[in-house]
């Protein structure tokens, strides 16, 4: 008898007697017997693999190396896994139970003893979940398990008189019965249904027909500038995974990070109850980063317990509740006369700062604390009258729950001494217990810091002193009315003055003063703040000023977690570009380099995501690539990609890095911040949110300048914001440049602003001088009042030295403003709507020219560039999502341009600028003397410089018939 027909026979013949047999491997020696299942799911593909659903107390894992699945079992806190279980993908289209009922299954595990068992729902079992045992060769190689799904004799749970078909609905694979050892190997090879025993046999022959082997172009790499890196890039170029805590199976954990294509971990000690205090969890996180440390991966500390960052779970208020977040809130009560008691709210309330009662046209403060919250003045007036309070308070107003870490209350991140005390409990206490290994981290990420104030109404926030510090800083009492309600100059500049002082405080006790600590103990400090696109969030939350504050972190970071590419390039107030062009200004601004994104694509499920996950998520990366992103950190519960699609977009994106590294920005327009004008427009009475239908007059200039920034992007012109305490510091060059940290500008637009310090007024006075372009629009050089007190004189003679520049209307400024300065693109004879979905920047390096051309759009396209500066030589060519690179020669370069996809044009050049400052020992040049080497000033300029053209980027579009043509091809599917 042949081997293949005793086998044959004793298969048959243990499914009669009633137990499921499992066959070892190498019994088969004919691989020509094997015969394809009518369904199969091969877990070589990782898509399959993250197609397995509902697992329960085990992680399945994409293996490479054994080209299978593998079940990672996790410890349930006894020492040992109690009962995993697992959902297998369903093939694709419809699976007829009764008829394909013979499920062949290849697995190997070296806990061979046990029993496992299979579980089945149909479109005709109804309430019941049939169960099939069945049990393990005696082997650790592969090995061939056959169940006949439609045995009702053999079922568990599941009528005997009763039959099993219908349309297959579930697979549940318990692999082992009720429980097993964490560190028990397992794996699947892949599993397919039959309609015969003889065939479903033959699947112990089966091979995998996946290839996960990534296709490379036929391009010799090594003789490309940074060629090696782009097609590999390293781990450090990749995207960081955020994951807060690990088991002690993390060796595992990790290698399905690297395998999914990510180069490092964000994490932290586990979220317990004892957390930061179990020191056993700091050496688990010790040892986990080590592990990584040999994968030469990026490691990061996450500073809380979830989030805002500055509680340490509760634990900085343990140690002093007085450094609880307090604020002042506006009450105003109307009364029929001047005679009232109060009713403090216990546990809120603490103080009452100012009691003012206005009778008619009389106003009089009125003597009330919380001790003693009655008055009686009807012996003196008489009448309906006004009540205000100004109360201090806890800003929190309900009970905390240490279970529920969003009821803990807010810390008071104004008070150096309360953020000393989180450094403590946190970034300390890593270092101290990793000891030597600290080294291997790299940066702490802070959280969303903040006085938890957000849509807080008639309220302020407030610190102890607060008041004294206003005096000292600004030389006259504060007033809190002003701070809520008047549009007369000095309620104004008061509340210029307030939220400014608030901005200073908290980017010295909690910005500085955590970036000072990683500085003197060799990491980077890192993170992001709370609503980064709107000025007005900017005042709430941190009193404005964001781009100081902001700049501040050694690697500035931004949450973004909504970015489709039609989301991004929208005029909405969360989630859009304007988020990521205030922090990368900021770190531009601050002469820093690297820029990190808290990246999750699906967090909200938009069409285009629906649509195409794929494409909206790499068009993400390129455009918050292009908006200045270089560090991604990726938060994705959801778990909706598969190991194939993360190793696409971190290809994807470490492809652009490697050839952006160590780059900076090239582009010369920069708009200013007009965050005093927002402060002086932000009474605290309101409530500035367009959402809760409170158009101000501050939601209405944010609303405006996102718009502009938004049509210079769609122009091409990678904008910079700079802010006012940067132009002040800010070098004017002889040759007509503001140098600002990494960028220097020649055109500096003014939108819809109305204040500035004297010192930017006059530093922009010498900028035009110097032959630089200064723009209004929305406003006039006349309409700008001073920051200070006293202020307006120097205001006003530095400003009246812009009187000739032009000023445009926000619409004119669409077409005007992009003119004066040097951009890379220029696009005519292009339909409107795909010539904006093309968008542009320059990038560069002491020895290089870098293009970052841009498709937002799900088009397949083109784009004809032409270098504007005459340059007629060699260029390279880098297409990120594919890995090609080509070359050419000449003043022109046509790239193509995927749908959502980027193209990069490198050309060798030496960019070497001259910083001399203008007005070098007092003595001013003239216009025409600070004309670049090579360059004219304006046949036309008769204003010092007003509209002086300015020179210099790498490239341009041409104005040619065909300059960027988006093709009309549909996207590849």
């Amino acid at each position: 008898m042949k081997i293949k027909h005793f086998l044959s026979l004793l298969v048959a013949l243990t499914l009669v007697a009633g137990a499921t047999t499992a066959l070892a491997i190498s019994s088969f020696a004919n691989q020509d017997d094997y015969v394809a299942p009518a369904h199969l799911i091969d877990f070589n593909d990782p898509v399959n693999v993250a197609g397995c659903t509902g697992a329960f107390q085990m992680t399945p894992v994409h293996d490479t190396a054994e080209q299978a699945a593998r079940f990672v079992f996790h410890d349930s806190g006894s020492g040992r896994c109690e009962d995993p279980y697992v959902n297998l993908p369903l093939p694709t289209g419809a699976v007829d139970v009764g008829k394909y009922h013979y499920m062949a299954l290849l697995v190997k595990t070296d806990y061979a003893a046990k029993a496992g068992q299979m579980r089945l729902r149909s479109a005709t079992t109804g309430q019941h979940y049939p169960f099939f045992n069945f049990r393990y060769a005696d082997t650790t190689d592969w090995q061939l398990i056959i169940i006949d799904l439609s045995d009702v004799a053999r079922a568990g749970a599941y009528p005997k008189d009763s039959v099993i078909q219908g349309l297959l609905t579930n697979l549940r694979l318990d692999p082992f019965d009720n429980f097993c050892d964490p560190g028990v190997s397992y794996y699947i090879k892949a599993y397919g249904l039959y309609d015969s025993l003889d065939n479903a046999e033959t699947f112990i022959h089966f091979e995998s027909e996946v290839d996960n082997t990534p296709v490379l172009p036929d391009i010799d790499y090594s003789t490309f500038w940074r060629g090696e890196e782009f097609a590999a890039p390293s781990n450090r170029y990749r995207m960081n995974w955020v994951d807060y805590g690990f088991d002690t199976n993390y060796k595992i954990r990790v290698d399905h990070l690297l395998a999914q294509g990510y180069g490092g971990i964000v994490s932290n000690v586990n979220f317990t109850p004892q957390y930061l205090k179990d020191e056993k969890e700091f050496t688990l996180l010790r040892d986990v980063y080590l592990y990584g440390k040999e994968q030469d991966m990026t490691l990061w500390i996450y500073d809380e317990y979830q989030w805002p960052s500055g509680s340490a779970y509760g634990q900085v208020l343990d140690t002093n509740n007085d450094w609880r977040a307090t604020g002042i809130e506006h009450i105003s009560m109307q009364l029929d006369q001047p005679k009232a008691t109060l009713t403090p709210r216990e546990g809120i309330d603490l103080k009452v700062m100012l009691a003012r009662l206005t009778v008619g046209d009389t106003t009089v403060d009125v003597d009330l604390s919380i001790e003693s919250p009655s008055f009686d003045l009807t012996g003196q007036y008489s009448g309906k009258c006004k009540l205000d309070l100004y109360v201090l308070r806890y800003t929190d107003d309900h009970e905390q729950d240490r279970n529920d870490f969003s009821t803990l209350y807010h810390v008071d991140s104004l008070r150096p001494d309360s953020v000393d005390r989180f450094i403590e409990l946190t970034h300390q206490h890593y270092k101290d217990s990793f000891g030597k290994d600290f080294s291997m981290v790299e940066a702490f990420f802070t959280d969303e810091p903040s006085q938890g104030n957000r849509d807080m109404e008639n309220y302020i926030v407030w610190t102890e002193g607060l008041d004294e510090k206003f005096k000292q800083t600004y030389g006259y009492e504060l007033d809190l009315p002003s701070l809520f309600e008047g549009q007369g100059e000095q309620a104004r500049l008061t509340r210029i003055h307030y939220y400014s002082l608030v901005a200073s405080l908290f980017k010295t006790s909690y910005i500085d003063n955590i970036s000072e600590w990683c500085e003197q103990n060799g990491v980077a400090s890192s993170g992001h703040l709370l609503f980064e696109e709107n000025m007005n969030d900017h005042v709430e939350t941190y009193g404005g000023d964001f781009m100081q504050i902001i700049g501040g972190m050694t690697v500035p970071g931004v949450d973004i977690l909504w970015v489709d590419p039609d989301h991004l390039l929208s005029d909405c107030n969360i989630g859009n570009h304007l988020g990521i062009r205030y922090v990368a200004s900021a770190a531009r601004n601050a002469g820093k380099t690297d820029v990190m994104i808290e990246y999750n694509p699906s967090a909200v499920v938009t069409d285009q995501f629906a649509t195409d996950k794929m494409g909206s998520s790499i068009g993400g990366i390129t455009l918050s690539r292009l908006f200045g992103t270089t560090v991604y950190n990726v938060i994705n519960p959801q778990h909706n990609y598969s190991a194939l699609e993360l190793n696409q977009l971190n290809t994807y994106i470490g492809r652009l890095n490697a050839i952006l590294d160590g780059t900076t920005e090239a582009g010369d327009l920069a708009i200013f911040y007009p965050i005093a004008t927002v402060q002086a427009l932000h009474n605290a009475d309101d409530v500035h949110s367009s959402a809760h239908g409170q158009d101000t007059a501050a939601v209405e200039l944010n609303a405006n300048y996102n718009k502009l920034c938004l049509d210079l992007l769609q122009k091409r012109v990678l904008y910079t914001v700079i802010d006012d305490q940067s132009i002040c510091a800010a070098t004017v060059t002889r040759d007509g440049r503001l140098v600002i940290g990494n960028g220097s500008y020649r055109t500096i637009v003014l939108a819809f602003a109305q204040y500035i310090s004297p010192e930017a007024a006059e530093k922009l006075a010498s900028f035009k001088r110097a032959g630089g372009t200064v723009v209004f629009v929305e406003t006039t050089y006349d309409a700008f009042k001073a920051t200070t007190v006293d202020g307006n004189d120097r205001v006003s003679a530095a400003m009246a030295q812009l009187s000739d520049c032009d000023d445009y209307t926000a619409a004119m400024a669409v077409n005007r403003v992009p003119k004066l300065a040097s951009l890379g693109m220029k696009v005519t004879a292009v339909d409107t709507v795909t010539s904006k979905q093309v968008l542009y920047g320059d990038f560069r390096d002491a020895e290089h020219d870098i293009a970052y051309v841009a498709n937002s759009s799900n088009l397949d396209g083109g784009a004809t560039l032409q270098f504007t500066d005459g340059y007629n030589g060699d260029y390279t060519v880098y297409y990120p999502m594919t890995g090609m690179i080509v070359t050419g020669t000449g003043n022109e370069v046509t790239v193509d341009l995927p749908a959502y996809c980027a193209a990069l044009i490198v050309r060798a050049d030496n960019n070497v600028t001259d910083d001399t400052p203008f007005e070098s020992e007092g003595e001013a040049t003239t216009p025409e003397d600070s004309a670049p080497d090579g360059e004219q000033t304006d046949g036309d300029d008769t204003t010092g410089g007003c509209k002086s053209a300015a020179a210099g980027a790498a490239l341009a579009a041409t104005v040619l018939l065909g300059g960027v043509a988006l093709f009309g091809k549909k996207k590849k599917d």
